[in-house]
C-alpha cells in the first residue's frame, strides 16, 4: 500500500487563507521550502483542488521562468 501525504496551509488561530485570501503574507522560510522540496522528490501524484490550482500554476510558472531564482524554488516550480 502507497503512503498518503496531505499538506495543508494553516496558521495557528485556523485560518487558511490570509486578506483578499492572499497567502503571499504568510511568512514562508527556508526551511519550508526546503521541506516542501522533499515531499515533492518523493511524491508520484500532486492532487489539486480546482480553486487553489489555477493561483498556484501561475505563481509557481513565474517562478520557473526566473533564472534570479533559487535553484531549489525553481526546482519545486
Amino acid at each position: 500500500m502507497r503512503r498518503l501525504v496531505v499538506s495543508v496551509l494553516t496558521s495557528v488561530d485556523g485560518m487558511f487563507e490570509g486578506p483578499a485570501k492572499d497567502l503571499s503574507q504568510m511568512p514562508f522560510e527556508d526551511a519550508f521550502n526546503t521541506h516542501n522540496l522533499s515531499l515533492l522528490r518523493n511524491a508520484a501524484t500532486l492532487v489539486y483542488g480546482s480553486t487553489w490550482f489555477p493561483d498556484n500554476w501561475r505563481s509557481w510558472s513565474a517562478v520557473a521562468a526566473d533564472s534570479a531564482q533559487s535553484d531549489r524554488d525553481r526546482e519545486i516550480a
